[in-house]
């Protein structure tokens, strides 16, 4: 007998990306397979992206008036129709075969509740022919977060609705956290299993860098105050919020001056105005 093909829907979180958006949907558009949904959840935009979301017409807009981007997953994630639930944000371009790679992943790994994959962040020098694709990938074999098991990144990441389902109602919707580490522990929790996949590639902006310092540490400190949270300490948590710090400065200077468009850094690109990154305080 022929095994049911799963089915697949792509939910956006999206808090005025008209800068952004449009980048994302083309990528979708251009899957060697195509999702099943498509939902961009808009979190009370006051730009033009739900205006450019609308010109897809295999895109559905949902809207959730609770501002963060927690609220908007799971409006997102509850309306979900398909199998598999693939997360990613605004900024993030999905290689073509994004979609069929998640589709193999889970049908060949029936044990598997959620997935995570490589990233490259198109917007710094190591982005150039993915360069910085091999450092991704070198660290997240090494760097497990959870009970031997990779955290989910919100970014790139899928997930089956059944576990989903599972763990709605105990997922944080209050407190200082990452949601997408949350997600992970409250699935390691019910004992079901991450995976992480180095051919589930998807390139992602590295924008945060232009956060304020002071902004940027706060952000940083989610990954020890998510572990907090849950009454848990995770070595691999300090490491990383330390390793983003020490590499900080040096990475904003290069974000600065680094043309993706052109691969090459530029001083002129200096001085253009960057679409911004939503408030670290709403999102």
């Amino acid at each position: 007998m022929r095994k049911k093909t799963l089915t697949l829907s792509i939910v956006i979180p999206v808090y005025n990306e008209q800068g952004y958006i449009d980048a994302c949907l083309d990528a979708i558009a251009a899957q060697s397979e195509a999702p099943d949904e498509v939902l961009v959840v808009d979190n009370n935009s006051t730009d033009k992206t739900v205006h450019l979301a609308r010109k897809y017409d295999f895109v559905t807009i949902l809207h959730e008036k609770r501002q963060g981007v927690r609220f908007a997953r799971n409006t997102g994630f509850s309306a979900a129709k398909s199998d598999l639930i693939g997360r990613i944000d605004a900024d993030t371009r999905l290689t073509p075969e994004w979609c069929a790679q998640i589709r193999r992943l889970f049908a060949a790994k029936t044990d598997i509740a959620a997935a995570t994959g490589s990233n490259v962040y198109y917007d710094l020098p190591l982005g150039k022919k993915d360069r910085n694709l091999v450092v991704d990938r070198i660290l997240r074999r090494m760097v497990y977060g959870v009970g031997g098991m990779p955290l989910l990144y919100g970014s790139n990441m899928a997930i089956r609705k059944s576990a989903w389902d599972a763990i709605e109602e105990d997922v944080c919707m209050e407190g200082d956290l990452y949601e997408d580490y949350d997600v992970s522990i409250h699935l390691f929790e019910k004992a079901y299993s991450i995976t992480y996949d180095k051919h589930m590639v998807a390139r992602l902006s590295a924008r945060r860098l232009d956060d304020r310092p002071a902004d940027f540490i706060k952000n940083m400190s989610l990954h020890t105050k998510t572990f907090t949270h849950h009454g848990q300490k995770n070595r691999i948590a300090s490491i990383s919020r330390l390793g983003y710090l020490s590499v900080y400065p040096a990475l904003k200077v290069m974000l600065r001056f680094y043309d993706e468009d052109k691969q090459r850094i530029s001083i002129k690109k200096a001085a253009r105005k960057r679409s911004a990154r939503p408030d670290a305080s709403h999102y």
